[in-house]
């Protein structure tokens, strides 16, 4: 999801009016999964910070990697 939204503002790169519903239907669909973890994450940030920044750096890292193949490819 985010090397679409960084190709988008890197390269360019348009969404059809479909790829923008399948975008909230995703986005929507994982806060409804998630919505009970991420209550409990929020009420007990101290306890998990350290996982939560790991976790949030591999995304932001495979993102960064997924731009560089594009613009290899």
């Amino acid at each position: 999801m985010a090397s679409r939204l960084g190709a988008m503002a890197l390269y360019g790169e348009r969404y059809t009016p479909v790829q923008w519903a399948g975008f909230v239907a995703l986005v929507a669909g994982l806060g409804i999964f998630f919505r009970d973890q991420i209550a409990l994450l929020a009420g007990s940030i101290d306890t998990y910070a350290l996982g939560v920044a790991l976790i949030a750096l591999a995304a932001a890292t495979w993102a960064c990697y997924a731009l560089a193949q594009k613009q290899l490819l």
